[in-house]
């Protein structure tokens, strides 16, 4: 999911991993993986296991949990829409 902050006082601030409780992690990476399934990619698909996998990724460097400012809420990026954002100043 991108968003536009062109000619926005938004920002993406980014939390360390282990700044959030399991609890509250488990929370931003499942609302994630909802947000990107679709109907064909929900056959079979494991929620916890999906969840495990992201947070290992996440500790490994392969995503970025933020703080956007925007919606007043915590979500993942990739790691090289991070990149794209920070070269823009916006992280």
């Amino acid at each position: 999911m991108s968003l536009d902050y062109n000619n926005s006082t938004a920002a993406l601030v980014p939390i360390p991993w282990d700044a959030l409780s399991e609890e509250a992690l488990t929370g931003v990476i499942e609302a994630h993986l909802v947000s990107e399934l679709s109907d064909q990619s929900v056959e079979g698909f494991n929620l916890a296991e999906q969840a495990e996998r992201i947070k290992q990724d996440l500790r490994a460097g392969a995503w970025v949990l933020i703080y956007d400012t925007e919606s007043d809420s915590c979500r993942l990026l990739g790691k090289a829409e991070a990149q794209a954002y920070e070269k823009q100043g916006i992280l």
